[in-house]
């Protein structure tokens, strides 16, 4: 880094950690313009309306349901920008030093629904990752090489980002968002690496944040559920829909319907978690999503949409699994056992302070 006039960047980002959310969703770039939307799947838009699990399914469905979630899959990624150099020809590119891990935790009951409390989850795997992340096309590629073998021999991961050719090399803040995204793609391949895990039959899994984003870790029709908690699409609902969003009551759900993007078509709803009165829209949904072609092999609509069906019982499920620890930041839209399993990850980061001292002291910057 010396040779191309590396030097630290004062207090450029922080160590704030990001888990399920991507900066490069297609909530935010071109590919959602390919998205379809069949929203009439479940019910016709003159009937829509709110559906209340908990009077369609009074219990929730016990341990030993076939679909109900076994796994929880969750990753952590925590860094900044660290560190800036000049390209050969006098650019300033940023260069992102952090970590990035996934785990995946398996609950253990059996019976009827055990309480949080008793819940008892076993980790199958956690794997994190010292990382250092730099749009590398813009450097001589023996010296990227070089710099690689160093930082792998001192046990950090070089991972390349990659310019669109729109991208002008002067636009540091564009290229900040690249290198953010490249270790947030690194974060997702964990998780997809966690999702896979070592058993087969798969075992219905929660994974948090989007199933496209875990693309090809499970085969389309394997029970594996997604549990959105931000909202970024507006285009998902008609009007009507939104109205009904914003007026949901807790253990209600919105019909479900059918999204079909490039690669990938799923079957989602809305769900309200809790058992308190919202304070705002928006406050305590999830958004889950299955994959399409697993819900017509394995539920099939006659028995999927019913009264008590997998819709509903899923929802039941996954508000079931909601964390009670009001301390937390997100607690109206975050599952007890996703929490303990970013837990679980932090206290296998070391402080960010050390991770980006030594990257300092390894380039002599």
């Amino acid at each position: 880094m010396q040779r191309f006039n590396g030097r630290r960047a004062a207090s450029y980002g922080d160590f704030s950690g990001v888990a399920g959310i991507s900066l490069a969703t297609p909530d935010n770039d071109e590919e959602a313009i390919e998205d379809t939307f069949d929203r009439e799947y479940e019910l016709p838009l003159d009937q829509w309306q709110a559906l209340s699990t908990q009077a369609r399914c009074p219990v929730v469905p016990p341990a030993t349901w076939h679909w109900m979630p076994r796994r929880f899959v969750d990753g952590k990624k925590v860094g900044l920008t660290a560190a800036w150099m000049e390209t050969p020809d006098g650019y300033p590119v940023p260069v992102w030093v952090g970590q990035v891990g996934a785990t995946a935790l398996r609950a253990v009951a059996s019976g009827e629904p055990a309480a949080l409390g008793e819940l008892s989850l076993e980790a199958e795997m956690r794997p994190v990752e010292r990382v250092v992340c730099f749009e590398a096309g813009l450097f001589p590629w023996l010296d990227v090489e070089s710099f690689a073998a160093v930082l792998q021999a001192q046990g950090f991961r070089l991972l390349i980002a990659r310019r669109r050719g729109d991208v002008f090399p002067f636009d540091f803040e564009t290229l900040q968002k690249m290198v953010n995204n490249r270790s947030q793609e690194e974060m997702f391949r964990l998780e997809q690496q966690a999702i896979r895990g070592r058993s087969k039959p798969y075992l219905p899994t929660i994974t948090d944040g989007r199933l496209a984003d875990h693309q090809g870790a499970f085969p389309n029709d394997a029970p594996l559920y997604g549990v959105i908690k931000t909202h970024h699409r507006w285009d998902y609902l008609h009007e009507e829909g939104w109205r009904i969003f914003a007026r949901l009551k807790p253990l209600e759900r919105t019909p479900a319907f059918l999204i079909t993007s490039k690669n990938m078509r799923v079957l989602t709803w809305y769900v309200r978690l809790g058992s308190q009165s919202a304070g705002a829209p928006h406050e305590g949904i999830v958004r889950i999503e299955v994959h399409h072609a697993f819900f017509e092999k394995e539920i099939g609509k006659a028995t999927g949409f019913q009264p008590g069906g997998f819709a509903d019982q899923l929802s039941r499920a996954v508000a079931h699994y909601q964390t009670r620890d009001s301390s937390y930041g997100r607690a109206a839209v975050t599952l007890m056992p996703i929490q303990r399993a970013e837990d679980s990850l932090g206290a296998c980061f070391c402080p960010s302070e050390r991770v980006v001292n030594e990257f300092y002291h390894l380039t002599r910057i």
